[in-house]
């Protein structure tokens, strides 16, 4: 581990100010109104150390005006504020690469990153909000390109790329509310909440702490917005990247970030810098063996990749039922979007910032599907180790009604025709602004067709990619005997139905071009799912489960026959929009099929020769 040679100055004291304390200067150029929240920031993590038996072990000083030390000095800790404009909060640290004692850190702040928490809307938009886009590669289409000059390494601190979306959505969300100026200022409170978070997760950095993504599933959503716990953590560490906590109207508003450190931020501190005076290993085996303790729970960076297990190892997810919360986010979306004209432009002004706001409030709709995907297929990871306390074992899959839960939220909410107001649609109009931190617009006018499907494709990859499906399955075998399962086919069914609902039961009817019986947005969803079935059964990735070929193969001919049977409906009379729609899926199925047959016997992962009906390889 990486940690500060922190010794107490007298060993035999109960308590005792260390030899050499940890000391940050905070710069001069730190602004003097924020110089308070960032002092506070720093010394949180004195709590840590006094329980230790340290006074005192991590100092604040101010430097002077007429200091002369450079803050690039080696032998100063500084806390800095520059102007870089690129909107950044990071903190780096010196370390003996033969022993780990970190010799020098320092927490840099831009100036620009605090702005741009009060003004970043136009960059966060649905086409920036990366973590959307966590594609299975063969859905490597239009997705990706979303992801722009955002997109970040996880072996980086980026906490800042995410706040912003946080602050922006917090903006939209109070602009909606009618809580502040229609300007979308973020309050002094909300600010001071944000800043001291981020303030403690870098400090944690210069200390040795890694990130934990799991430490936001420690309590419930009740847990969290007690009133009786309003001094209390919220969470298990400031080492999560933590979302904005935005209650719904009628719950009094807790803190909108945890203000102190978390159980994991002490745990880890202790087995790093208590002093042992007997057998050091014997009582570093002890504090370690806590490791399946409520809030102790770990997962860092190489944990949270895109192709991951664990749902509950994630960024700016929150609470220990992400389902619930993110049905909650998803709600209050849908209570904000009528309101949005009226509460974000005033007379006199441009209609940009309507642009703005939609734009991170649907994305937060979808953010929050993408959480509720997560669990499809899910695997629970633990690292605990045999005869901890409260062990668990290493892997567990996620209960089978928790699957079901979150297949039905989205067939339910992400996979359903969105309800936007036509005013606001022609309402949201692009900045003409061009500056070198802006992203130009490739249209002026919004394109909600392409901004859904990018979503709703995103959503539904992930629940057909090879990784899930092979997940499931193997989900069978790991059950026990009698235990509720969610099989492959439970789950191929359950997504092709919820796509495809409208040929479950066609009523009679008749339908024209204005109002169509399949609605453009499920047509395009209804498109993207085909080319993810087609995958599955012509061109299968490596590590498929060949039950899911000939399942989806089977799916696909009972599909067949129920467009057959609705476009040959007598008592439906269908639009063109639906009937060209519905013959040409037939005919792609028929394609599918029929490549599928003739590549028989060719090794996985190959596809079919001249099979490409959706476009180049």
């Amino acid at each position: 581990i990486n940690r500060w040679d922190l010794q107490k100055l007298d060993p035999a004291a109960k308590v005792s100010p260390p030899k050499n304390a940890i000391i940050f200067h905070m710069e001069k150029t730190v602004p003097v109104n924020l110089r308070p929240i960032v002092r506070a920031g720093i010394e949180e993590w004195n709590k840590a150390f006094d329980k230790l038996g340290f006074d005192n072990a991590i100092e604040v000083r101010q430097q002077k005006d007429d200091d002369t030390w450079d803050p690039e000095d080696v032998n100063y800790n500084t806390f800095r504020w520059i102007t870089a404009e690129a909107g950044f909060a990071m903190g780096p640290s010196r370390v003996n690469p033969l022993t780990g004692q970190i010799l020098d850190a320092d927490i840099i702040f831009d100036a620009s990153f605090l702005r741009s928490w009060k003004t970043s809307y136009e960059n966060f938009t649905p086409a920036t909000v990366a973590a959307l886009l966590d594609l299975d590669p063969p859905a490597n289409s239009k997705g990706a390109a979303l992801i722009g000059p955002h997109r970040h390494r996880h072996a980086d601190c980026r906490l800042n790329e995410g706040m912003q979306h946080q602050s922006s959505l917090a903006g939209a969300v109070f602009a909606a509310q009618g809580l502040t100026a229609k300007r979308g200022e973020l309050p002094e409170e909300y600010l001071q909440q944000a800043l001291k978070e981020v303030v403690m997760h870098e400090v944690g950095h210069t200390l040795g702490l890694r990130h934990n993504f799991k430490a936001s599933a420690w309590k419930t959503l009740a847990e969290i917005e007690d009133p009786a716990k309003a001094n209390e953590p919220t969470v298990g560490s400031v080492m999560d990247y933590l979302p904005v906590n935005i209650v719904p109207a009628g719950v009094k508003q807790p803190a909108y970030y945890t203000t102190t450190l978390g159980p994991y931020d002490h745990w880890a501190i202790e087995y790093g810098y208590k002093v042992i005076a007997g057998d050091e290993n014997a009582e570093l085996l002890k504090i370690a063996m806590r490791s399946g303790e409520p809030g102790l729970d770990y997962s860092t960076d190489e944990d949270t990749e895109p192709n991951d297990p664990d749902p509950l190892s994630s960024r700016f997810d929150f609470s220990k039922d992400p389902i619930a919360h993110a049905q909650r986010q998803m709600a209050l979306v849908n209570s904000l979007l009528p309101k949005l004209l009226e509460r974000t432009v005033e007379n006199g002004e441009g209609y940009q910032r309507a642009r703005q706001a939609f734009g991170v409030l649907i994305g937060e709709y979808y953010k929050s599907a993408q959480f509720v995907a997560r669990f499809i297929g899910g695997v629970m990871v633990h690292r605990d180790h045999k005869g901890d306390n409260q062990a668990r074992p290493p892997f567990k899959m996620v209960d089978a009604a928790q699957q079901r839960a979150a297949m039905k939220q989205l067939a339910e909410q992400a996979f359903t025709v969105p309800k936007y107001d036509q005013a606001t649609l022609n309402s949201l109009a692009g900045s003409r602004w061009r500056h070198w931190g802006i992203t130009d617009l490739r249209r002026i006018d919004y394109p909600i067709h392409e901004q859904v499907a990018q979503f709703q494709e995103a959503i539904l990859s992930r629940t057909l990619s090879h990784l899930t499906l092979n997940r499931i399955q193997d989900g069978e075998a790991k059950a026990a005997p009698g235990e509720d399962v969610y099989t492959l086919p439970e789950h191929l069914k359950s997504v092709i139905e919820s796509v495809f609902s409208e040929l479950t039961a066609p009523p009679a009817g008749e339908f024209n071009n204005r109002t169509p019986y399949i609605s453009s947005f499920r047509r395009a969803l209804q498109r993207t799912a085909l080319k993810r079935l087609a995958d599955i059964v012509a061109k299968p990735r490596q590590g498929q489960p060949e039950d899911a070929r000939v399942l989806t193969r089977m799916y696909l001919n009972e599909l067949a026959a129920k467009i057959d049977a609705a476009v040959g409906k007598g008592d439906l009379k269908l639009d063109d929009y639906t009937r060209a729609h519905l013959t040409d899926s037939r005919l792609r199925i028929k394609q599918v099929l029929e490549a599928e047959t003739e590549d028989f016997g060719k090794p996985a992962g190959g596809g079919g020769g001249g099979f490409f009906i959706f476009g180049a390889e």
